[in-house]
C-alpha cells in the first residue's frame, strides 16, 4: 500500500515535470520569436519601403499570440493538477507571467525582448530549482525502496 502511495507521488511528479518541461520550451520559444521580431522591427526602420518586413512582423506577432496561449494552457493545466491533487494554494504559476499585472509594471519600461529575456531568466532558474528538488524526492524515494527491499 505504502509502495503504491509512493509511485502515485512519483508518478504525479513526473506529470508535473513533464509539463514544467512543455512550457519551459514555451517560453524559450517565446523569447526567440520575440528576439526575431525586434530584429526585423529595427531592420523595418531602417527600411520603411520593404512591406515584406512588416508581413513577417505580423506574423511573428501571431506566432508570439499563440505561443502566449499555449503558455496559458499549459499553466492552467499544472494549477489544476495542484487543486487536484490537494492543494488549493495559489502558486504563481496559476496567474500566467503573460497576463500578470504585477510582471507587466516590472517591465513596463523594458522594451519585449528585454522583457522575455529577464522572465527566461527568471524561471530558467525556478526549473533548475524545481528539479534538483525532483532529484531529491528521487533519490529519497530509492533509498525507501532500498530500504525496503532490504527488510
Amino acid at each position: 500500500q505504502m509502495r503504491a502511495f509512493l509511485d502515485e507521488k512519483i508518478a504525479d511528479v513526473s506529470r508535473k515535470e513533464g509539463m514544467a518541461d512543455k512550457l519551459a520550451h514555451e517560453w524559450e520559444d517565446h523569447l526567440e520569436l520575440a528576439t526575431r521580431k525586434e530584429q526585423i522591427t529595427n531592420e523595418a526602420k531602417s527600411m520603411p519601403s520593404n512591406s515584406n518586413l512588416a508581413d513577417e512582423v505580423e506574423a511573428l506577432e501571431f506566432q508570439i499570440m499563440y505561443k502566449e496561449s499555449r503558455i496559458r494552457q499549459l499553466t492552467q493545466r499544472l494549477g489544476q493538477s495542484a487543486v487536484s491533487s490537494g492543494r488549493n494554494n495559489h502558486s504563481f504559476l496559476q496567474d500566467t507571467l503573460v497576463d500578470n499585472r504585477k510582471v507587466k509594471l516590472i517591465t513596463s519600461e523594458l522594451t519585449s525582448l528585454s522583457a522575455s529575456q529577464l522572465t527566461s531568466k527568471v524561471l530558467f532558474e525556478m526549473v533548475v530549482k524545481e528539479r534538483r528538488r525532483v532529484t531529491t524526492l528521487v533519490r529519497a524515494a530509492s533509498a525507501l525502496d532500498q530500504k525496503a527491499v532490504r527488510s
